[in-house]
């Protein structure tokens, strides 16, 4: 299971990754999204991604090199944030 909330059945040196999710989406997507069925699998893992996967939309991922920035959870992370992609 690539995915396990019980750490115990997977192996000790498994090689893992830390995930990140960060989200952009187009209007028109979202629209279409929308109405898209929700296959068993999104609402079984609780993925929504899983829904556009099965409608085979494509969905870019990447390999980050450097630490990721703080958060953005509050309207004063946001000011933060602002003030670091400005300089």
């Amino acid at each position: 299971d690539a995915f396990a909330e019980d750490r115990t059945c997977l192996p000790s040196d498994l090689l893992a990754w830390h995930h990140v999710g960060l989200y952009a989406y187009r209007t028109k997507f979202l629209m279409r999204y929308s109405t898209l069925s929700k296959p068993a699998i999104e609402t079984h893992e609780k993925l929504e991604q899983l829904r556009a996967i099965a409608h085979r939309v494509g969905i870019a991922v990447l390999r980050l090199e450097q630490a990721l920035p703080p958060g953005v959870d509050t309207p004063q992370d946001l000011q933060r944030m602002r003030a670091l992609l400005q300089s």
